[in-house]
């Protein structure tokens, strides 16, 4: 089901497909983590997401979303007492245990998955303003019931332009994902490789996301009782956006963008970025005066002996590795009014690293008794 779908994430895969859970896009940002609850808010102190378990190890949603969906062979969905009795307080919020596809014997199988799709912000769903004409009749009745002189910039409108500036920050955004897996072996050696590119264009301008992911999974058998098993799964992302909100709404086209007046052309005759009649800035010129880029490095490693020590028994010892790596870039100028002023331009760069680690032994028994 998730192969079937243009998705780049699992989240996006678990979109209607899963009762219980409810999933949520914080905004229209390519490469956005989703906000995700499984039956509202099991912890007052730890949030509302749930635990993420991939192939055995705890991990966040970060994580998650770096998988290839069309490396994931089945997701369960642990919620009330059944996930705090096997995660205690880690899954009071419920638990996501996803388990990838294993190497299958046999000759070898490639497996090659493209997929494509297109998205855009429909009228629907965009800011109704008006257009030239009817915003200089507005204005000019506005300022004459309060007996207010009429600004120049619109008592001198050329009745030519016309800026539709929705238009100009929107765009038909392409989704591209390329999979390829190559699956084979033996009874002494198996192995399963995979690689996943994803290109996934914003919907605004200057926003973009590009996720590299491979996996390799490698399991030998000396012995039918011995088996070693390798698990491998690096991958690596980017991000770009254009004029964010946060704290600073002249660096935000989309608000910019609704309140510019359309009878403001993008650019003054000199080349400049042309001011709104309200100092309002030029969304252009604010998708420009703020970049911000992300970078992200995730690696999750598990190596394991299972050992059948006589029928029904075995003993397993597993060691794995989660490592993050970031690095946050963030630009930004003077932008519209503020443009005369002696503002310096910023630049901001910082990075995070961690490693964690992960030890289990465990002791199976598994006996038929009877028929």
């Amino acid at each position: 089901t998730l192969e079937s779908r243009a998705i780049s994430s699992i989240q996006q895969g678990l979109q209607g497909l899963a009762p219980g859970i409810n999933i949520s896009q914080r905004n229209a940002a390519p490469g956005e983590l989703s906000a995700i609850s499984i039956r509202g808010v099991g912890s007052l102190t730890t949030g509302y997401e749930p635990l993420w378990v991939i192939d055995g190890i705890p991990t966040d949603q970060r994580n998650a979303a770096s998988i290839n969906p069309a490396d994931i062979e089945s997701i369960d969905i642990l919620k009330d007492a059944s996930s705090t009795a096997i995660y205690g307080s880690r899954g009071a919020n419920g638990v996501i245990i996803i388990t990838t596809k294993k190497p299958k014997l046999g000759k070898a199988l490639v497996n090659v998955n493209i997929s494509s799709g297109l998205s855009y912000v429909p009228e629907s769903f965009r800011m109704e303003v008006l257009n030239a004409e009817e915003y200089v009749q507005y204005m000019t009745e506005s300022y004459a019931n309060r007996g207010a002189t009429l600004p120049a910039e619109i008592a001198n409108w050329d009745g030519v332009t016309d800026t539709d500036w929705q238009d100009l920050i929107y765009k038909v955004a392409a989704f591209q994902n390329y999979s390829i897996s190559v699956s084979g072996g033996n009874e002494k050696v198996s192995y399963l490789m995979s690689g996943n590119y994803i290109d996934q264009g914003g919907v605004t301008i200057g926003e973009g996301y590009n996720k590299y992911s491979s996996r390799i999974k490698l399991e030998y058998r000396p012995t039918e009782k011995i088996t070693i098993g390798l698990n491998m799964a690096p991958n690596y992302s980017t991000e770009e956006y254009r004029g964010r909100e946060w704290d600073r709404t002249p660096y935000y086209p989309h608000v910019q963008a609704a309140f510019m007046s359309p009878i403001t052309p993008v650019r003054n005759p000199d080349g400049s970025y042309a001011i709104g009649v309200a100092n309002l800035t030029n969304p252009l010129e604010a998708a420009e005066a703020y970049n911000e880029t992300k970078q992200r490095f995730r690696m999750l490693t598990d190596g394991h002996v299972s050992i059948e020590l006589f029928d029904g028994l075995t003993f397993k010892t597993s060691i794995a590795t989660s490592i993050a790596f970031d690095k946050y870039e963030t630009y930004q100028r003077p932008t519209g009014i503020n443009r005369s002023r002696n503002d310096l331009i910023s630049l901001q760069i910082s990075q995070n690293r961690s490693i964690g680690w992960l030890s289990e032994t465990t002791v199976d028994y598994k006996k038929v008794i009877g028929k």
